[in-house]
C-alpha cells in the first residue's frame, strides 16, 4: 500500500487495478446472487477436498521420516470431511462462509483504519474519506458476526457492497498516493 519505493510518477497502479477488479466483482455478485453464493460454497468445498487429499498424500511420504506425520493424516481427514460436507450440505457451507467473511471483513477494516492514519500527512480529506469507509466496513463486519443466519441470507449483497467499497477505497488511495 504505502511503500518506500514509488512508481516513476508515484501512482499506485496495482492498487488502482485491484480497485477496479473489486468494483466489477461486486456488481457481478449483486446481479447474480444465487450463483455467487453457490459458487463460493463450491469453491471452498473443492479447495478443502484438494487440500485434504494433499495432506493425506503427504502423510504417506512423511510417516517414516517425521514422528508427528499423523498430524498430516488428521488434517487431511478433517479437510476432506469439511469439503464433502460443504459439497453436499451447501447451507452449512453458506453459514460457515458467512462467518469467515465476517472475520475477514473485521480484520481488513481494522487494518484499513490503521493504514488510514498514514494518509493524514498526505491529505486530511483523503484521510477522512478513507477512515469513514473503513469504519463503515467495520460496522458491516460486526453486524455479520452478530447474526450469522441473517448474514448467510444476505451474504452476497454484503460482500458485493464491501467489494465495491474496498474497490473505491483502493482507487482513492492510488490517487491520493499520486498527489
Amino acid at each position: 500500500m504505502f511503500t518506500q519505493q514509488k512508481q516513476s510518477n508515484g501512482f499506485e497502479w496495482g492498487e488502482f487495478i485491484s480497485g477496479i477488479l473489486f468494483i466489477v466483482a461486486g456488481f457481478f455478485m449483486m446481479t447474480h446472487q444465487g450463483v455467487a453464493l453457490k459458487s463460493l460454497v463450491l469453491v471452498f468445498s473443492l479447495i478443502s477436498i484438494v487440500q485434504g487429499l494433499v495432506w493425506i498424500s503427504s502423510y504417506f511420504g512423511l510417516r517414516g521420516v517425521f514422528r508427528f506425520s499423523w498430524i498430516a493424516l488428521l488434517s487431511g481427514v478433517i479437510d476432506l470431511g469439511i469439503g464433502l460436507l460443504f459439497l453436499f450440505k451447501d447451507n452449512v457451507g453458506a453459514i460457515t462462509i458467512a462467518m469467515l467473511f465476517a472475520i475477514w471483513f473485521l480484520t481488513d477494516s481494522i487494518i484499513g483504519i490503521i493504514f488510514a492514519w498514514n494518509l493524514r500527512s498526505v491529505s486530511t480529506a483523503w484521510f477522512v474519506v478513507t477512515l469513514i469507509m473503513n469504519i463503515f466496513s467495520l460496522v458491516i463486519a460486526v453486524m455479520m458476526l452478530m447474526n450469522p443466519v441473517v448474514s448467510a441470507l444476505t451474504l452476497i449483497l454484503l460482500v458485493s457492497f464491501y467489494f465495491i467499497l474496498y474497490g473505491i477505497n483502493n482507487i482513492l488511495q492510488a490517487i491520493a498516493h499520486h498527489n
